[in-house]
């Protein structure tokens, strides 16, 4: 499993289930996930026939995750296959998995017989108030319960903490001295510990502020234990930059720094979600399809391997060469972290038969032709227009007879700007005042005033509306870097048609896009996709009425909805 880039894949991630019993405020939006449907979900037998194949093509190690692995109620059978595949001598070396730990300390000793060999525990606090602020459940004493007996059966454990400047940062040294120096433990026990920067997720209210660098974590250390050394031989996959502390060779404390010095030049990891699609990269929203090919029946086991092993040697080959940067991630389409095993953009292999390539080289699979479709939570389009009745004429849908449910729809668009005009709106510099609080109360308002702009729209219950401006950094005047040479349609006309019109062509010239969204939550019978794109528009609209004595030629585009859940139709994720 070579890409393009010569990067060897041998590690899966298995994703065992969408559920958690935590609500993670980094992971999943506050009004939690939508969830895929039983059906669409592995089976066991599903789930471990695409796991031999992985492992028949150079996967060595897997890792279970979710959601919240330990929820599945067959996970100790997992675990036992598994290891029953690495007894054969298939190639697998190693089964780990990542838990939250909350339901773990009495299941721990059965891990241990079925052939589990490390754990990656996730702990965010010491305190139970700053664990309920990140988890918004309680359960601190369940996960140091849990981190004890994993250590009482001797399983390999690591903890993961995700800093968050308003949460944990201030208790780094105290990580250090109870866990990687062993302190709880009287020094009997030194757990790695790996600090990970906040990463941006589909629902999980990403802010720049929030998140600490790996540069800013390592000085608060360094300020308390002196220079960190480096641990040689730190590659191979490894994602955390790891080092021990100066007074003690014996410590392993690390740091996941996937925003600000990313690993992916070495990244050998695949994702297999909980419904059966492979996904390449954690920041693409690009998945593809296996599920599909596992259950055709009109596909013998050898034919519906080669159409498996087709599509995963696509979303291998297509892989990019490093992910965006964390405010282009931000901005972007994927989903809440929890539901990396959910439905999303789903491209499904349509090329008849798929073939693996042998060459001298290392072993790669030929990628296989594919249509990208929407979510497949997502009925085709309709081939007729619900506000035409069947003579054609107009009328307003009929929602009566429908019971009311949870809805939510997300809307973008971008306002380009000059570099003098994004400058002025970054700095709050603006002769009309605060622009994006006027733009965010303006895009509220609209959104709950939809129906009375759109004729045949509803009056939707809404219960939350969310605006948000993301502006970029702007170099001061004589720096580069950040614009968009951005020409609007208007003006992409030929200079002689121009002559003929006395028309004066607009200079091209570098924009910055500032990106505007509104998320609009609901309880109603209708779906709210209008309140998102009314909000999402109005806010922009305001936000060029603010600036345009900077730039009368700023420009807005790109206004679509980019999700909605929730409904008949179920989920939807735009490109």
């Amino acid at each position: 499993l070579v890409d393009r880039f010569d990067r060897r894949h041998r590690y899966l991630r298995v994703s065992l289930t969408e559920r958690c019993n935590l609500r993670c405020t980094y992971c999943m939006p506050p009004e939690g996930a939508p969830l895929s449907p039983q059906p669409s979900l592995l089976t066991t037998p599903e789930l471990l026939t695409l796991c031999r194949l992985f492992i028949s093509h150079g996967v060595d190690k897997i890792r279970l995750t979710g959601g919240e692995p330990t929820l599945r109620k067959d996970m100790l059978d997992v675990v036992r296959a598994l290891d029953a595949m690495r007894k054969e001598g298939l190639g697998l070396n190693e089964i780990v998995m990542t838990t939250n730990g909350i339901a773990g300390a009495r299941k721990v000793a059965g891990w241990k017989e079925a052939g589990l060999d490390g754990v990656n525990l996730s702990l965010d606090a010491l305190d139970e108030e700053g664990f309920e602020r990140v988890a918004r459940r309680r359960g601190l004493s369940s996960v140091l319960a849990t981190l004890d007996a994993l250590l009482a059966h001797s399983i390999r454990v690591k903890l993961n903490v995700v800093v968050l400047r308003s949460v944990n940062l201030s208790h780094l040294v105290s990580f250090i001295r109870e866990f990687a120096l062993g302190e709880r433990w009287c020094g009997q026990h030194k757990i790695p510990v790996r600090f990970i920067e906040l990463m941006p997720f589909g629902g999980n209210g990403w802010e720049r502020t929030e998140m600490v660098s790996y540069r800013e974590m390592r000085d608060v250390l360094e300020n308390e234990f002196g220079q960190l050394v480096e641990v040689e031989g730190n590659g191979g996959g490894e994602v955390a930059k790891t080092f021990h502390l100066p007074s003690d060779p014996s410590t392993r404390l690390g740091f996941i720094t996937s925003m600000t010095s990313h690993f992916c030049p070495t990244c050998d990891r695949l994702r297999l979600t909980a419904d059966g699609h492979v996904k390449a990269c954690l920041h693409s929203g690009r998945e593809l399809d296996l599920r599909g090919a596992l259950r055709d029946p009109s596909l013998g086991a050898e034919e519906a391997e080669r159409r498996i092993m087709g599509v995963v040697g696509k979303a291998v080959w297509e892989k990019e060469a490093g992910h965006k940067g964390a405010g282009e991630l931000a901005r972007g389409g994927n989903r809440p972290m929890v539901l990396i095993g959910g439905s999303a953009k789903v491209s499904t292999a349509v090329e008849e038969e798929p073939a693996l390539v042998a060459s001298s080289t290392p072993t790669g699979i030929q990628p296989s032709t594919t249509q990208t479709l929407p979510s497949s939570a997502s009925p085709p389009d309709s081939a007729t227009l619900t506000h035409l009745t069947s003579s054609g004429a107009l009328h307003m849908v009929d929602v009566l007879s429908k019971p009311p449910t949870l809805r939510h729809a997300s809307a973008r668009c971008s306002l380009y700007l000059s570099a003098h005009a994004a400058r002025l709106l970054r700095k709050g510099a603006l002769a009309k005042g605060d622009a994006v609080a006027v733009a965010k109360v303006a895009g509220t308002a609209a959104a709950k005033r939809t129906w009375d702009v759109v004729p045949m729209c509803h009056m939707v219950n809404i219960g939350r509306v969310d605006v948000e401006v993301v502006i970029p950094d702007v170099p001061e005047e004589g720096e580069e870097g950040g614009a968009t040479d951005y020409l609007p349609e208007s003006s992409r006309i030929s200079d002689s048609r121009a002559a003929e019109y006395n028309y004066t062509l607009p200079r091209r010239v570098p924009r910055f896009p500032i990106h505007v969204s509104c998320s609009v939550t609901a309880l109603d019978r209708t779906g709210c996709e209008m309140e998102a794109v009314h909000g999402c528009s109005v806010a922009a609209v305001v936000l060029y009425d603010m600036c345009k004595a900077a730039d009368r030629g700023a420009v807005i585009s790109g206004v679509r909805v980019v999700e909605k859940s929730g409904g008949k139709s179920g989920g939807w994720r735009g490109e």
